[in-house]
């Protein structure tokens, strides 16, 4: 897969998580001629899921590993007790939006085994 295909992939989860009412924002965006606009500390996800839950998403073509950015980001936001996952496919999304509607519900992380 090329960076457009992970960037149409984010696209397509963004949308599946729209769909079933998120709101969801696209963090990692902009890009200028000769180069890209940083608009969050590297090592940032790539989407912010603000409500009915709040949670960071990384999207990743499959087989594809974080990189040691997103490792210390993703670890960091943990130890805060934040919300970090990374998703690689569209019905990936789809059943962790399931889980994340039933926990806007509750209000309960861990007695689904999701806490932080």
């Amino acid at each position: 897969m090329s960076e457009s295909s992970e960037t149409e992939l984010s696209a397509s989860i963004r949308s599946a998580m729209e769909t079933m009412g998120f709101w969801v924002e696209r963090l990692q965006s902009g890009k200028l001629k000769g180069g890209k606009i940083r608009l969050c500390s590297p090592g940032t996800p790539d989407l912010l899921i603000v409500a009915p839950i709040m949670a960071f998403v990384e999207v990743k073509q499959p087989g594809k590993k974080l990189s040691e950015e997103q490792e210390s980001w993703h670890a960091r936001a943990r130890r805060y007790g934040v919300q970090v996952v990374t998703l690689t496919s569209v019905s990936g999304a789809i059943e962790l939006g399931k889980i994340w509607l039933k926990v806007s519900q509750t209000r309960d992380w861990d007695r689904i085994g999701l806490g932080g």
